[in-house]
């Protein structure tokens, strides 16, 4: 039996095994899924690399019963709204303060090409986990300086020169 693995966790056959449980599973639309997430994926496993990541995410629930959920009453599934991310490294990209974060939607819409779209500050990214418009509240507060939180990209990063996206087969 082999599987071939992606991804940022590829470095430890426990973190590739112990992420592949079903209690680690999120529904994703599959255009965003391939297109920005896997982005903000790409970008990870490039820069972790070059320097030690810290990274956070989660997923945005909506509370109210009109939003989409094809899975609720057949599988006992919610499917998030959004995903959000937030990349930290020590010197790279200083322009940035070394801090990236998105806030995707999980929607067809989503693709590669727009991951510059999601781009978001931790300001906003706060200021969303409170004003959630979706009915719950989130009470995450990042401890960092007022400044660094109202930074938000231009762009996303470029993937580094020399970045291997090659992934490992692991032999059971």
């Amino acid at each position: 039996y082999q599987r071939r693995v992606h991804g940022h966790m590829d470095y430890s056959k426990y973190a590739i095994r112990a992420s592949n449980w079903m209690t680690n599973v999120l529904p994703q639309a599959s255009k965003m899924n391939q297109g920005a997430w896997v982005r903000t994926e790409e970008i990870t496993e490039c820069y972790r690399d070059i320097e030690p990541l810290r990274i956070v995410g989660g997923a945005i629930w909506a509370s109210n019963e009109s939003s989409y959920q094809p899975f609720l009453k057949s599988h006992g599934v919610t499917i998030p709204v959004a995903f959000w991310k937030i990349i930290k490294g020590q010197t790279i990209h200083p322009e940035d303060n070394h801090i990236i974060s998105w806030w995707v939607p999980n929607s067809e819409e989503a693709v590669k090409n727009k991951l510059d779209e999601y781009l978001i500050s931790i300001e906003e990214l706060e200021q969303r986990f409170k004003d959630n418009q979706y009915g719950r509240t989130i009470e995450e507060v990042f401890d960092l300086p007022s400044d660094v939180k109202a930074h938000k990209p231009s762009t996303s990063w470029a993937l580094p020169e020399n970045c291997n996206l090659s992934y490992p087969i692991i032999r059971n």
